[in-house]
């Protein structure tokens, strides 16, 4: 890893990369595994050391600890301000670059992964305990030496996690595509496909922490506590930015968040997919196709951009066909349906 992504990686992680920046750190671990693994590494060793060393958060601290590595040296009038930042990724970029020099000296450490296809759902049991429910179409990752001295896990699709209290001295930690999730309780569902445009997580039992990866708007709130019986929704939104949205004012893309209390029938829509059940409420009906397409392995194609998106309330339980979903759908909402092996086709009916 050369100096210069060292650097982007430090100011990625910290909430520092201007969006340029941000899309290279991006598109570097897009490479290849060997990139997102370093990555993975790099940010799970900062969130041990803020809990080995949670002084490293102060940045007047760090600013300080900067000064005395540097004694010989002044900072230039004009960037004192920017001084404790600097001092904070200095001290950060040490952390990470000794976790990863240990990471690449030691014996590799392969990722078990875990695949689910479409139509199918899987119950598992990790090394410390905890047992996790994938959904359809989901891949999971943890490392062949997880729960010795890290119980990091990496999560594209759906899962509900009820986590042991074994090991509670090391975090258990959810890595998705932009968030990161620190278990600080015991039962919770994620929902983070990386072909959605919705992050969601509920918490069934205790609370957790969610954490923005980089320049993503989360990230600037540094994080967000979910409790009890609530759920947090992420939505990724385009065009003009309104009152509660962060936008990018450049791209004019940016993400609602929503923290809401769950009612104990809201409670099975987050938990209910591992029994068989489908509970969609207030959701597009190109979001129930998705889901849909997940859980009977077809391909549903919406002819008519007017009805992706209609909302859609309703519940699903045993329905062993698509077909016998989509029935129920017409009843109503105007929607005409067509059946080509696994591919379906739906237009709007007229009324």
């Amino acid at each position: 890893m050369n100096e210069g992504i060292e650097t982007l990686i430090v100011k990625y992680i910290s909430g520092q990369a201007s969006e340029e920046e941000a899309l290279a750190v991006k598109e570097w671990i897009k490479l290849n595994k060997s990139n997102e693994a370093d990555f993975v590494q790099l940010y799970e060793t900062w969130n041990q050391s803020l809990y080995a060393y949670p002084e490293l958060i102060d940045t007047e601290r760090a600013y300080k600890d900067f000064l005395n590595r540097t004694a010989d040296k002044r900072p230039v009038k004009g960037l004192y301000r920017l001084w404790p930042k600097i001092a904070a990724a200095a001290i950060f970029l040490l952390i990470c670059l000794s976790g990863l020099f240990y990471y690449q000296k030691s014996e590799s450490n392969p990722w078990n992964i875990v695949e689910t296809r479409k139509g199918e759902t899987l119950k598992m049991t990790l090394p410390d305990g905890t047992r996790v429910w994938l959904n359809a179409g989901t891949i999971f990752r943890y490392k062949k030496d997880f729960g010795k001295t890290s119980r990091t896990v990496y999560l594209n699709g759906e899962a509900y996690f009820d986590i042991s209290a074994e090991k509670r001295g090391k975090p258990f930690l959810v890595y998705t595509d932009n968030y990161v999730i620190h278990d600080i309780g015991t039962v919770f569902n994620v929902k983070a496909y990386s072909d959605e445009q919705v992050f969601e997580t509920a918490v069934i039992e205790g609370q957790i922490s969610v954490e923005g990866l980089g320049s993503s708007s989360i990230a600037k709130q540094k994080h967000v506590l979910v409790n009890e019986k609530q759920a947090l929704k992420i939505r990724t939104v385009s065009g003009d930015i309104a009152g509660g949205h962060l936008a990018n004012s450049s791209t004019k893309v940016g993400k609602t968040i929503n923290v809401v209390d769950l009612e104990a029938s809201q409670i099975s829509g987050y938990s209910g997919w591992k029994d068989n059940l489908l509970l969609f409420e207030d959701e597009t009906f190109a979001e129930l196709s998705r889901a849909l397409e997940r859980k009977y392995d077809v391909s549903i194609e919406i002819e008519d951009e007017e009805l992706q998106y209609l909302k859609y309330t309703g519940s699903f339980r045993d329905i062993k066909s698509v077909n016998e979903v989509l029935e129920i759908i017409k009843k109503t909402t105007p929607i005409n349906y067509s059946v080509t092996g696994s591919e379906i086709t739906i237009t709007k009916a007229e009324r």
